[in-house]
Parts: C-alpha cells; structure tokens; sequence
C-alpha cells in the first residue's frame, strides 16, 4: 500500500505504540508546553487532513484524463 491513506496509517500505529496517553487535565499542568503540544496537533492533522483532499482531487483528475 503506497499510498498517503497506507503510510499514514502505518505512521499512526507506529506513533500509538511509542507514545504514551495523554489527559487533557494533564495538559493544563504543563502549561505552556501543552498548548504547543495541543497546536502541533491540531496543525498536523489539518496538513493530513489538506493532503488526503488533494490527493482525491488528483486521483479524480488523472481519471478524467
């Protein structure tokens, strides 16, 4: 599977493996670090989010042609 759905999901499973859980109570005791934390996030999966779009776009595209 090569494509960004395969690889994305591949880097999930491994990320859920490495990383401990995070509580959202224990974010506000890190203070300004878990608010970077929080926009990382929030950042990251909006990118990942952009790309799965524009992918199908250029799926849908490359069809028509």
């Amino acid at each position: 599977m090569t494509t960004l759905v395969g690889i994305w999901t591949n880097l999930q499973v491994l990320a859920l493996q490495a990383a401990p859980a995070v509580r959202w109570a224990d974010l506000w005791k890190l203070g300004g670090m878990g608010w970077i934390y929080v926009v990382n996030l929030i950042i990251w999966t909006g990118l990942f989010l952009y790309l799965l779009r524009l992918d199908s776009r250029l799926r849908s595209l490359e069809k028509e042609s």
